[in-house]
């Protein structure tokens, strides 16, 4: 039974993964003079779209207790994070920022927004959380954590709930 736990766990490990990376062309936008790392836009910029429905079995048994921890500027991430929640049972915990971001925050290709900003001085990317508490912690067998990825790194708001966790 516990092959199967880990069986389970590395292939919702892998489809979020592979989830993700496709989120993230090749095509950067880059213009002259700059690199497609400085070029690459937050990927979580788009309109929501619902989560796929499930085909209603319950998975807890094999997976353990389950966390889906996410953080999600504009709703992608989130939807993501509900699909999986949904299919493994797992329970959900939203990583927000005391200050969210706003559309003019999120707007990279603006060199005086707060992810531009944020980019450009490391210092700047220390962002508050309204928590980094999550309850029973101790309890959780399996924890993933679903974020956008901005300039090919982890979007900021997560480094404080990892460091805390």
């Amino acid at each position: 039974m516990r092959t199967w736990k880990r069986l389970f766990s590395c292939l919702l490990a892998g489809a979020m993964a592979l989830s993700l990376a496709a989120c993230g062309g090749n095509d950067s936008g880059a213009t002259d003079g700059q690199t497609q790392e400085q070029a690459a836009p937050p990927a979580d910029t788009g309109a929501d779209t619902a989560a796929p429905e499930t085909s209603g079995e319950e998975t807890t048994a094999e997976s353990g207790n389950v966390l889906v921890a996410y953080y999600s500027a504009t709703g992608n991430t989130e939807n993501i994070a509900n699909y999986i929640a949904q299919a493994t049972g797992g329970d959900l915990f939203e990583i927000t920022p005391a200050e969210p971001y706003t559309s003019d925050d999120l707007n990279w290709s603006d060199e005086n927004s707060r992810v531009s900003r944020e980019y450009a001085d490391e210092s700047l990317r220390d962002v508050e959380l309204t928590t980094t508490e999550v309850e029973n912690w101790d309890s959780y067998d399996t924890v993933f954590i679903g974020y956008p990825i901005w300039w090919g790194i982890a979007a900021w708001p997560v480094d404080g709930f990892v460091e805390a966790n």
